[in-house]
């Protein structure tokens, strides 16, 4: 089966920029706090709040309306942020603060032990995901399919103003046509950490064997999603 080489070129580029994540990771000197959590960050248009629980490690997350500072004054957490359009990561602690935007997605880094902490909920459902060119790390709260028959169902963005199904967007080749699920983010193969949006199985040998990345009919609650926009 022949490699797609656009598919590799693209999921290269996604896991180098998840590599970039780790080697700044490894450069740093973050030290571990054993402290207990008393308060609660400061929660800014929040509809309620939510324990969520973050691996020692890296964690994709979203949904809550928050500013970063308020994660690690509190519970000890790196945030990641990626600019797309700037193809690069924005840090806190290490650059500026930046507000968690519902919908979009984020890595944090807990330091410790496993921890569950007390986050707001944000809101729970969005008609369309806003896209900027470049790499866009998204969050759904409720799971998202690619060509549903149900139009609150299907997945939709906000590209150039206006609200446009994904299924029109891949036909016009306004973005890749694959959409990578991160399944499972404490995963260390790529085989098992994402999974392809749509119905077909893409040829990747992402362990330099016959194994392929996989596919996911929708993207399920719960989990960030990575789109490229040409």
């Amino acid at each position: 089966m022949k490699l797609n080489k656009k598919f590799v070129f693209f999921a290269v580029l996604v896991i180098l920029a998840l590599a970039i994540v780790f080697v700044f990771f490894l450069r740093r000197n973050i030290s571990a706090s054993t402290s207990s959590v008393t308060q609660t960050p400061v929660v800014m248009g929040a509809t309620g709040t939510e324990e969520v629980t973050f691996h020692k490690g890296f964690n994709a997350y979203g949904k809550g309306l928050i500013h970063a500072s308020d994660y690690l004054t509190q519970y000890n957490l790196r945030v990641y942020e990626f600019k797309g359009q700037q193809n690069q990561w924005n840090i806190f602690p290490g650059g500026d603060d930046f507000l968690i935007t519902a919908f979009r997605g984020y890595y944090v880094y807990n330091p410790d032990a496993e921890k569950t902490v007390i986050l707001p909920s944000g809101p729970g459902t969005t008609t369309a995901f806003a896209i900027d060119k470049g790499w866009n790390l998204l969050w759904t709260a409720n799971a998202k399919n690619l060509n549903s028959t149900k139009l609150e169902d299907s997945l939709q963005f906000m590209h150039n103003s206006q609200q446009v199904l994904a299924k029109d967007l891949l036909n016009n080749k306004t973005i890749y046509k694959n959409i990578f699920v991160i399944d499972n983010d404490q995963s260390a193969d790529s085989c098992t950490y994402f999974k392809i949006l749509g119905q077909e199985d893409v040829a990747a040998n992402c362990t330099g064997g016959n194994q392929t990345i996989g596919v996911s009919s929708q993207i399920p609650a719960g989990k960030a999603f990575w789109v490229y926009v040409y």
